[in-house]
């Protein structure tokens, strides 16, 4: 099972980091993006299925986070951009289409 890279598994420790200093109304993150953050952060072993709903989730929300990039947010003052983060980061996405092609 692969285990994701460094820069993702910073991206996500950097997201929990950025999200606990936020005030509850400007967390991004549910609970089933929280624990992947958890999993990438600590470089867990992904299993297939997980690859695939972290495609899934990057691939869906790609145009919001390009569309919040575009209007200035950063990943403390928009919940797309932190949401990303906690799943890997915008990079993550090249890393899993190459797991997945595998």
């Amino acid at each position: 099972m692969p285990i994701p890279p460094k820069y993702i598994q910073t991206a996500a420790q950097r997201a929990l980091d950025v999200r606990k200093t936020l005030p509850p109304s400007r967390r991004a993150g549910t609970s089933v993006g929280l624990a992947r953050a958890r999993d990438l952060a600590r470089g867990a072993d992904l299993s297939m299925r997980t690859i695939r709903r972290i495609h899934s989730y990057l691939s869906r929300t790609q145009q919001a986070y390009k569309d919040a990039r575009a209007a200035g947010k950063d990943i403390e003052t928009s919940k797309q951009i932190l949401a990303t983060g906690l799943w890997g980061g915008s990079r993550a996405l090249a890393w899993v289409r190459k797991q997945l092609q595998k």
